[in-house]
């Protein structure tokens, strides 16, 4: 009976040194606590949240998510670095964007026209992906590293290349 119970606080306490580990050293998960705390401060009314946090994420981490863009729940940033989402930007829940991603406006300066990218729930955007305009990203839909997205992408829809062009297209919605 010892024997066991000495097993389960070894087990305890490695997966206790494992999660210390996580919570210590991943930016990915330091990042989504900040997203959510935004998140809070948005619904709570406060916008000092916002822009203190959008502040932290381009000082510490080289995120710029404006204060003004709007995310849905579980919104992921899976390698913090180089991510940069405009103002009117609107993200589904569930959406994933790796490094590098840049998700804009596609004219400076043209008298309130300026139109954002709008990325509809369960979407991936890899690594370098570029979404300039007003295009919306349908559901569950991934783009592809590098790729450079101008036009609509349909729901389902896999896109690669520069301009961006569907590859495949799923019909599980």
């Amino acid at each position: 009976m010892n024997l066991l119970k000495t097993r389960k606080v070894k087990q305890l306490k490695k997966a206790y040194r494992m999660l210390r580990n996580l919570l210590s050293s991943d930016p990915s998960v330091h990042v989504q606590a900040l997203l959510s705390l935004a998140h809070i401060g948005r619904l709570s009314g406060k916008p000092k949240w916002r822009r203190f946090i959008s502040r932290k994420l381009r000082k510490q981490y080289g995120v710029f998510l404006s204060p003004e863009c709007f995310y849905g729940i579980n919104f992921r940033i899976k390698h913090p670095v180089g991510v940069v989402i405009g103002s009117g930007v609107k993200i589904g829940d569930n959406v994933t964007i790796f490094q590098n991603v840049t998700l804009g406006g596609r004219r400076m300066g043209d008298g309130g026209g300026e139109k954002y990218p709008s990325i509809d729930d369960g979407s991936v955007i890899f690594a370098g992906a570029v979404i300039l305009g007003d295009v919306k990203v349908g559901k569950h839909c991934t783009v592809g590293a590098n790729a450079v997205v101008l036009l609509d992408v349909p729901d389902g829809s896999t896109v690669v290349g520069v301009p961006a062009r569907i590859i495949s297209r799923s019909e599980l919605i």
